[in-house]
């Protein structure tokens, strides 16, 4: 099998080797097989992430704990140009992509395991591509080390995913009973949330870029206010990633 040839943000050539990922713990699918299967998706996803940093300064240190297959990672590496970015991943396929695709830009890629480094040290800015995120996985204790971590840190920002969005209109009523505030609307959702974290870490959401299946925050160091929201829709997926001949 050959490469394949994409375009991310229309701007940015990417090439995935062939390859295949190694199953994970609980049911979730390696990024290698996500990009392959749900391309559309993926396209959708860079999307929010390049909406949560586009306007952050350039020249920022970055720790991404998923590295994935790169996407992100070359996203980041040209939206914001960092002088240090730190990538880690645990499939061995994900890895040999991740040192394939980003061989021309400065960035430190090793295999670790997230759950037990990230956090441990600092960075302006963290890339949290938390797996199968929910405010109620989370009140469980599913990914509260790792975010009390990070915020003890004190960075610039925090990027992190919630698969929350996909069901919402089936799930919004076990939301409520979290918090009575939230109702149909995601945005009430957002808000909770973004309260619950300032009350544990004095971070809050300050933009949400989010489409049918992810919420994608921002986080920073400041009281709960008005958040920018952006949707990405159906169709839209080619403006993040494509592939092209």
């Amino acid at each position: 099998m050959q490469p394949t040839n994409w375009l991310i943000l229309n701007k940015y050539p990417f090439e995935l080797i062939p390859g295949e990922g190694r199953n994970m713990e609980g049911g979730g699918v390696s990024y290698y097989d996500y990009i392959n299967k749900r391309p559309t998706e993926t396209g959708k996803n860079v999307q929010c992430i390049a909406t949560l940093i586009k306007d952050l300064p350039k020249g920022l240190s970055v720790w991404e704990p998923f590295g994935g297959v790169g996407v992100f990672a070359t996203a980041v590496q040209e939206i914001l140009k960092p002088k240090a970015h730190i990538i880690h991943e645990i499939d061995e396929t994900c890895l040999l992509q991740l040192e394939h695709s980003l061989s021309k830009y400065n960035v430190a890629i090793d295999k670790q395991d997230a759950t037990k480094v990230l956090g441990t040290q600092y960075a302006d800015v963290f890339m949290v591509d938390f797996p199968l995120f929910s405010m109620l996985r989370y009140l469980k204790g599913r990914w509260e080390p790792e975010l009390r971590r990070m915020t003890l840190q004190r960075p610039q920002a925090i990027i992190m995913t919630d698969g929350s969005s996909c069901r919402y209109h089936l799930q919004w009523k076990n939301y409520k009973k979290v918090d009575p505030r939230i109702d149909e609307t995601r945005s009430s959702y957002v808000y909770a949330l973004s309260r619950l974290f300032h009350e544990r870490y004095g971070y809050s959401i300050v933009a949400c870029a989010f489409h049918a299946n992810s919420f994608y925050y921002r986080l920073e160091n400041v009281k709960p206010n008005q958040a920018q929201f952006i949707n990405f829709p159906a169709g839209s997926a080619k403006d993040g990633l494509r592939r092209v001949e």
